[in-house]
């Protein structure tokens, strides 16, 4: 509805002022420009209607643990769906699916572990040279600023828990470069559409000072000649693409179950057996474990949430 709503925007606004410009005629090549250039951008497979499955696994999990067991087995079902390697996701789906069934809940309660790890991609600017038509049929080409997204690295490849001899590994719960870059491809259009008529408009204006200034001699044309200049600062100064983001944001998110170890307390590491940390729980209940590692030289972050009922 977004992507809908900015293209409406951008198209209401050509209709209103679009004198030589045929945004209409040039999109088809800039769009193939774009393939040949930016191929990556069409890579990444979105997931269903855009929706994190890290959102919908931690509204089921708060679900589960405040009862409501069919609310939670269709968030649940959502996040499998999206996820179905996961089976640390299959077993929460499975274990709220009994409780609707009329099972008893658990005597051992759960504990999950949630790592954030790496960093979300990040945007910069690139150029793409456009043919487009402007006032006749005949092609001039234009520059387009363009936002590009490049993906980081992780901190680690994966992570393992530890509880004396006994390892879990981590398997993806979201992976957040798929959620933004899903996001981004679909947006490109809109962005490619108002980047497009932005150049073609600022072309416009500098033909029309070039020919004016052609078509006067003397002190006038002068003052043609230096709004020539002028336009063509003004040009170069305001073509630039929209590079913000949420830089925040982690590059992927990991996932960990188990069942409340007997001493309280277990070890994390990376796949590879290197130890980050050790993580005291100061309950028996049900507990999330939140972990970030934005970098493979960076000390995690634990933070420890004791929620729901035992």
């Amino acid at each position: 509805k977004l992507i809908e709503k900015n293209r409406e925007a951008i198209e209401k606004k050509e209709r209103s002022d679009n004198n030589g410009v045929d945004v209409d005629g040039s999109m088809p090549e800039a769009s193939r420009a774009l393939a040949d250039k930016y191929p990556s951008l069409y890579s990444f497979e979105a997931y269903p209607d855009f929706i994190n499955p890290m959102v919908s696994y931690m509204a089921g999990l708060f679900a589960l643990g405040e009862g409501d067991n069919q609310k939670a087995f269709g968030l649940l079902k959502e996040a499998y769906g999206m996820n179905k390697e996961n089976s640390y996701i299959a077993q929460d789906l499975a274990y709220a699916d009994a409780l609707i069934d009329g099972a008893k809940p658990s005597d051992e309660p759960f504990v999950w572990v949630v790592i954030e790890d790496g960093l979300a991609p990040v945007k910069d600017e690139w150029r793409l040279d456009v043919p487009v038509f402007i006032f006749s049929n005949s092609v001039n080409y234009v520059s387009l600023a363009l936002p590009r997204i490049h993906p980081r690295q992780s901190a680690f490849a994966a992570y393992s828990v530890a509880i004396g001899d006994q390892v879990k590994e981590s398997i993806l719960l979201s992976d957040m470069d798929r959620v933004i870059m899903s996001e981004f491809k679909y947006q490109y259009p809109a962005i490619l559409r108002r980047a497009l008529f932005s150049a073609m408009t600022k072309a416009i204006m500098q033909y029309q000072t070039q020919r004016q200034m052609s078509n006067t001699d003397g002190n006038t044309q002068m003052v043609w000649a230096l709004a020539s200049i002028a336009t063509t600062v003004y040009t170069i100064g305001s073509t630039q693409a929209d590079t913000r983001s949420w830089t925040t944001l982690p590059k992927r998110f990991d996932l960990i179950r188990l069942t409340y170890p007997k001493e309280g307390r277990f070890t994390i590491r990376t796949a590879s057996g290197l130890t980050l940390t050790q993580v005291e729980l100061p309950m028996i209940a049900p507990t999330l474990v939140y972990v970030k590692m934005a970098t493979a030289g960076a000390i995690p972050s634990v933070s420890i949430i004791p929620f729901g009922r035992n």
